[in-house]
């Protein structure tokens, strides 16, 4: 049955019996819609509408509502008072209810992909830091698995923000404070490793300048300037372009166990096994921080989330910031 026109002027009074069988969300969107687009036609090409649709759904709610919400004209359309009246309530409501279906959908999406959590992690961070707190992991969410990238620090991060990760591990670098937080796991001190009979094993100490004088070894994906630092390499003469690149730590320490060099390493890459001799650092160089970064802002995956708890239990959630 068609819908009657509500007479011109009509103002909101009590509204009628409203039909259970109409979407009313879907109503009062189109009816924003209108009001945004500023005409029937401009508002039924952004919903993907008919014209004559778009009519009857705005003249469905004048009716139940008993008031002409909106003037008609060859120009487009105007809100009459009590058009306005009523955009005013509907509006933050259609908007609530986007906002709140997106964050369903969103917590949905998160719970389908959160059986396994994405990690970029430093070659030490992946090595030596992280598969004790994976069996915790595995030991507390045993259905959620761990995928884990190689990337340096900085690269780790930016994955981070861009979100193709979930969490970060590696050295405290400068980071967006404002986007990402970081917490501290291990801190290490910074030594010399030499082969067992290398004239340096016998020393207590050893100064940078002298470990310069003979070739060095390090992870080639990693800017050694950032363990010796650019300012002690140059005061103490050491040519960081010189040093002979190789895959990983666990190879640093192979290459130096079988005579090829020395290297400055973390302390906490070394194990009791390994067949070095390690010697003190004169100067020392700065410790080392490790620890992982995490948004601030984006709904972690319950797998991120969990193992997030097993690396930091106070961390806050990062949907809490």
């Amino acid at each position: 049955m068609p819908v009657p026109a509500p007479t011109a002027g009509t103002q909101l009074v009590k509204p009628r019996h409203l039909s259970d069988k109409r979407d009313r969300v879907h109503q009062l969107r189109i009816f924003c819609e209108v009001v945004r687009a500023g005409s029937i036609s401009s508002a039924s090409e952004r919903l993907d509408l008919t014209q004559p649709a778009v009519s009857l759904q705005v003249r469905e709610l004048e009716y139940d509502f008993g008031a002409v919400l909106l003037e008609r004209s060859s120009t487009g359309i105007s809100l009459t008072p009590a058009g306005e009246q009523f955009h005013e309530l509907a509006q933050p409501l259609v908007r609530s209810v986007d906002e709140m279906f997106g964050n369903v959908q969103q917590a949905v999406a998160t719970h389908v992909r959160g059986e396994r959590v994405n990690l970029a992690a430093s070659n030490a961070a992946a090595m030596f830091i992280l598969p004790r707190y994976s069996r915790r992991f595995r030991e507390r969410c045993p259905n959620h698995s761990i995928r884990v990238i190689s990337a340096s620090t900085t690269e780790s991060i930016e994955h981070l923000l861009d979100g193709s990760i979930d969490l970060a591990c590696g050295t405290r670098e400068p980071y967006p404070e404002d986007a990402v937080s970081f917490e501290e796991l291990v801190v290490s001190d910074v030594v010399l490793i030499t082969p067992i009979d290398h004239p340096l094993a016998a020393r207590e100490q050893v100064s940078l300048q002298e470990a310069g004088t003979y070739l060095l070894i390090s992870p080639s994906g990693s800017d050694h300037r950032r363990i010796i630092g650019e300012d002690l390499a140059h005061m103490h003469e050491i040519d960081t372009s010189a040093i002979v690149g190789v895959a990983g730590w666990s190879d640093v320490k192979r290459y130096v166990e079988v005579g090829i060099g020395i290297a400055v390493i973390p302390k906490l890459c070394l194990r009791p096994t390994d067949r070095l001799s390690v010697v003190a650092l004169d100067p020392p160089l700065p410790k080392r921080s490790y620890g992982v970064f995490f948004p601030h802002s984006q709904i972690l995956t319950p797998s991120a989330q969990c193992f997030l708890e097993v690396l930091v239990p106070h961390a806050p959630s990062p949907a809490s910031h």
